[in-house]
Parts: structure tokens; sequence; C-alpha cells
């Protein structure tokens, strides 16, 4: 593509971007509707209709649904993000010949998000052009670029380039999960519909009722996913605080971290993952340990809201996470 071509691009709205020749597109699209069309539907048949569930179960759909997004984000957040993405935190030896990772890249991908290779391939190419033109989500761009638009725009290569994360490359598993994403999202999803269906959620006595129903659940969750981890490349970097010289729009945030399991404190992870030239200019805002950049809060009250940092420190207090 040529760079007229891709200024010319740049230049459109996200919705004039968007590229329609690829299946993920209507994938990402579909799954957002058919989530969306079941929570107003499940909502206006328990208080507009005569076929409503009962209150208990009414409550127990919503703690599924909850349930089912924090464990989904604290594979976003723990592991994309901080494990694959940063390497922040190791797994030790043993839990790795038990095929430990293999066992999280394959839950990773049941969110819908591609592999965890693309996705920490991205990442680190964020963090080295934070904010600048080289940013495939710069804030910079726009709004409704920097939280949805880049995911489905058009782009001249969508491979991985494995030479730049030989470290995820070298490990066992993880380029075969990669090219057979499918597995995470069907075995993720089937779980969820199979206690779904078991539970009866639904209020159906026909289980393949209840399970279209969970699916519909399970839609919706994906959807509160998507929007959650997009969170982190907007919402991030356009409200809440700087604490710190970052060089980027990075921010601090206390709600954004309460939706996200701590990803809020996005300012401060910048500062230990800064930009290449603002290196120097951090160097006296490091923290003393470095060792501990898994954390993304610094105080205590920012770590309270830290969940994805403290279920790492206590994998690490019981043996099973160790330091860099």
């Amino acid at each position: 593509m040529k760079t007229k071509t891709i200024v010319e691009e740049l230049q459109k709205d996200p919705l004039d971007r968007i590229d329609w020749q690829v299946p993920n597109t209507y994938v990402f699209y579909g799954v957002q509707a058919i989530g969306l069309g079941w929570c107003i539907w499940f909502w206006v048949r328990q208080f507009f209709t005569q076929d409503s569930v009962s209150t208990t179960l009414f409550i127990l759909v919503h703690i599924l649904i909850l349930l089912h997004y924090v464990r989904g984000m604290w594979f976003v957040t723990a592991w994309r993000h901080r494990y694959f993405s940063h390497k922040s935190f190791e797994v030790r030896d043993w839990l790795k010949r038990l095929q430990f990772i293999p066992f999280i890249a394959i839950n990773c991908a049941g969110d819908g998000q591609r592999g965890v290779c693309l996705w920490g391939r991205q990442h680190r190419h964020h963090h080295k052009n934070s904010d600048t033109s080289e940013d495939v989500h710069s804030c910079r761009r726009g709004k409704n670029w920097c939280h949805w638009g880049w995911v489905v725009a058009r782009r001249e290569k969508r491979q991985i380039d494995w030479n730049k994360i030989p470290d995820l490359r070298d490990t066992p598993f993880l380029p075969w999960i990669e090219r057979n994403q499918w597995l995470g999202i069907v075995l993720v999803g089937g779980l969820f519909c199979l206690v779904g269906t078991l539970l009866r959620i639904g209020g159906y006595e026909s289980g393949w009722k209840n399970f279209i129903f969970s699916l519909g659940a399970h839609f919706f969750t994906i959807t509160l996913m998507y929007h959650g981890t997009f969170s982190i490349n907007s919402l991030m970097h356009l409200v809440g605080c700087q604490k710190y010289p970052t060089g980027d729009e990075s921010r601090n945030s206390w709600y954004c971290a309460l939706i996200t399991l701590g990803e809020g404190w996005h300012n401060n992870h910048h500062r230990d993952y800064p930009l290449p030239d603002r290196v120097e200019k951090l160097r006296t805002f490091f923290r003393k340990n470095l060792s501990e950049r898994y954390w993304q809060g610094e105080t205590f009250w920012q770590k309270c809201l830290d969940w994805s940092g403290i279920s790492i420190w206590l994998g690490i207090k019981c043996g099973l996470f160790r330091t860099r």
C-alpha cells in the first residue's frame, strides 16, 4: 500500500475504513448484535410479558454473566497483557511441564480476541510507539478509532511477524493454538452453555432452548469483554489523571480499574514500560523494585482495585509463579 493511500485511509471515518472482505468483521459485529439483542429481549421478557422467569433465576443469570466476565477479563489482563505481552512475571518450571501455558492460551482464545501471539505482538508495538503515528490504536486518531475502529479496519498485512516475538514463537504449542483459535472459542463458549443448560437458566423445560438462551448470554458477555478490553486503548488514554510524564496520553482512572480488574492505573503502567525516548526522563520515577511491575497499582488503595495484580501476587506467594 502506498504512503498516499495509507494517509487517505487514516483521514477517513472508521466506518469508511471497515474491511468487509474478511469474515472476522462479520463475526465481530454479529456476536455483538446477537448479544445486545439477547439482553434487550431478556429484559423485555422479564418485565413486560407473562413469560418471565423467577426472580431467583433472573438474578442467577446475571451472576453467571458477571462471573463469566470476570473470568474472561482475568485471562485478558493477567495473561494476555501482563504475562504474554510483557512477561512481567514467570510461571514455575514444574507448572510449565504440566502444559499450563497452552491451557492458559486456549482459555485466552475463548474471548474471541484472536490468539495471544498476535495480541502480544500488537501490544508490544503499542508500547514502543504509544500515541504516535505508528501506534495502530492511537487515541490521537479519534475516539471511535482507538476504541473499535482499528480492530476491523483495512490492513495491508494481517500475518504475524514471528521474528518480532521469538519468545512466544518458541513456546511449545503457542503457534499451533494461534492457528487454531476456534478451539478455545468452542471450548469456553460450550462449557458456559453447558452449565447454563444444566442449571436451566432460561426457565425452559427443553434442554435445547436453555442451550440457545445460554449462548445468547455468552455472546452478551463476550460483547462486554470486547468493550472492557477496548476501553484500555480508548478511555485510559482519554479520561483520568496523568501522574507521570510518559510522553503519551495514558491516564490513571479508578473506575476504569474497577471494570478491567486493575488495568485503570494505565499511566503507572506506561511509566513501567515507557516509550524508548522517555526512559531517561522517567528513570527517577521507576519503581524501586522492577520485579514488581506485574502490579499496575502503586499505593495500597490502587492495589486494592488491581485484582489481576492481587491474583499474580497470590500465585507468587503460593509458589506457582515467580518474579522476573
